[in-house]
């Protein structure tokens, strides 16, 4: 029974890790896609994980892609709104990707409010929003006055 036990738990955590990648795509950028839904434990290991990666990779600036998740509620949105502070507290820059009309609606019917983190409809926007300066591999051409909440 106890091999059973570990054998689960083991199962659900490399569960966990391969449903949460960060995934690097230049020198200090990295996507992290969130697919299906987040319950409170998932949410936890998801904040952790990309808290402690982001500072293993040294990133300054990650695209958390919503274009896999069924619906969001409050509770969902404060997880979110919780990770986006803490990784703009060590600095990285987010952006938030798979905006659909759908998502658009309901975040703006519950009241929730992402505050100076840029959105975008399709991931292939915010990467070209944010794609390495020709002259220097190290700065982003940041698009500021796009898609900003106030």
């Amino acid at each position: 029974m106890s091999f059973q036990v570990q054998t689960i738990e083991l199962t659900r955590k490399e569960m966990y890790a391969v449903s949460i990648p960060l995934v690097p795509v230049w020198k200090g950028v990295a996507v992290l896609p969130i697919i299906g839904d987040l319950d409170d434990e998932r949410s936890t290991y998801l904040q952790n994980q990309t808290l402690n990666r982001a500072t293993e990779l040294s990133l300054t600036c990650i695209v958390i892609d919503l274009s896999g998740i069924n619906s969001i509620n409050t509770w969902f949105a404060q997880h979110l709104s919780n990770l986006i502070q803490a990784l703009r507290l060590l600095g990285i820059k987010v952006v938030l990707s798979g905006m659909r009309p759908e998502l658009s609606q309901t975040i703006v019917r519950l009241g929730i409010r992402f505050k100076n983190t840029r959105t975008y409809l399709t991931l292939e926007q915010a990467l070209q929003s944010i794609e390495p300066a020709k002259s220097d591999e190290n700065r982003y051409n940041l698009e500021e006055n796009r898609h900003q909440d106030k």
